[in-house]
């Protein structure tokens, strides 16, 4: 196990995957989509796969915005074999969802225009994203 002052330096940017998919668990209820970082292991949630894409985009970025501040922060982590399994089946969203995501994360999304993206909810999706402290 590594010590604290081991860990490496808090990255600028980090290269990260979002695998969404939605829980079989009645825990899911309002919340049906979860979005799951790969790189750091933090989870965001969503009404729906744009919803939860965002939200596990913008908790990867805030663990880089953490970490920033507080070198002592471990950044990567590996997720459970679950997560690891629904990653391995995942189906690539097309580049307009990711897009519209990071545009939503950045501000740069329109006020008052809002895109809901539904999906079969028995599938795995997956995303790039570039995380970075915002």
């Amino acid at each position: 196990m590594m010590k604290k002052k081991d860990y490496p330096t808090s990255p600028a940017a980090i290269a990260d995957t979002i695998v969404v998919y939605s829980p079989r668990s009645e825990r899911a209820g309002r919340y049906p989509w979860t979005g799951h970082s790969m790189s750091t292991d933090q989870v965001g949630t969503g009404s729906d796969v744009l919803g939860a894409l965002t939200d596990g985009m913008r908790a990867g970025d805030a663990t880089l915005a953490v970490a920033a501040q507080e070198p002592d922060i471990q950044v990567l982590r590996t997720p459970n074999k679950s997560v690891q399994r629904r990653a391995a089946n995942a189906e690539e969203l097309p580049e307009e969802i990711p897009a519209i995501a990071e545009r939503m994360l950045d501000g740069s999304w329109p006020g008052g225009i809002s895109v809901t993206v539904e999906a079969p909810r028995n599938r795995n999706y997956r995303a790039p994203h570039l995380a970075r402290a915002r």
